[in-house]
């Protein structure tokens, strides 16, 4: 049995930061957020707008579709638990990864974050039983003294390109859109990079 450990890797909550991220951006530079917005077209936004940054996830697809772009965004399906009210003594202090199982942790305070499986599904949020079981399963294994009475449970749809890099590009269709996409299961980790380069896309567009 052998492991590798990497001091500088970390984790963290990623609800909370985006919150936090939102309430920055509200208070200091003024940004006005609309949410739950469903706009039928690309061409549609791009009329009112000077650029337009296309960062929908697995939806990203269909609106690069609506002024023929194709960006090669598949969704595979992914699932995880968390379990709740957990005595820190009983926690991992790192995040953990079981190649073999193709499990991996995250310790969010009392909270343990247990994800894991690949499924090309479609556009679909359906949980199946048969895929949270084993995760439960790794747990009541591995850390037997964690109740896993209290968990909640997720899936969600990561958006994958075939090569697994992300999309990020101006549209050749309509150059007021720039694509920010196709992350797969590493939006957090790659995004502020990526997201670097988005912005010095639009400053040359405009230049």
């Amino acid at each position: 049995v052998g492991g590798a450990w990497t001091p500088s890797d970390f984790t963290g909550d990623i609800h909370k930061f985006c919150h936090e991220m939102a309430s920055i951006l509200t208070s200091k530079y003024g940004v006005t957020f609309h949410y739950n917005c469903k706009p039928s077209s690309l061409e549609f936004i791009s009329n009112k707008f000077d650029a337009v940054v296309i960062a929908a996830g697995v939806g990203s697809e269909q609106l690069a579709n609506s002024v023929g772009d194709s960006l090669g965004i598949y969704p595979v399906k992914g699932y995880s638990i968390t379990i709740n009210n957990v005595d820190p003594k009983y926690l991992p202090q790192v995040s953990l990864l079981d190649d073999q199982a193709k499990i991996v942790t995250s310790t969010l305070g009392n909270r343990f974050r247990v994800a894991g499986t690949a499924e090309l599904a479609g556009e679909n949020y359906d949980i199946r039983r048969d895929r949270i079981q084993p995760l439960l399963d790794w747990v009541h294994k591995n850390f037997p003294n964690i109740n896993t009475h209290d968990y909640t449970q997720w899936a969600c749809l990561r958006p994958m390109t075939p090569n697994m890099l992300p999309v990020i590009k101006q549209s050749k269709k309509n150059t007021k859109v720039f694509y920010h996409a196709g992350h797969g299961h590493l939006g957090w980790t790659l995004s502020p990079a990526t997201a670097k380069q988005v912005v010095e896309l639009i400053k040359n567009a405009n230049d």
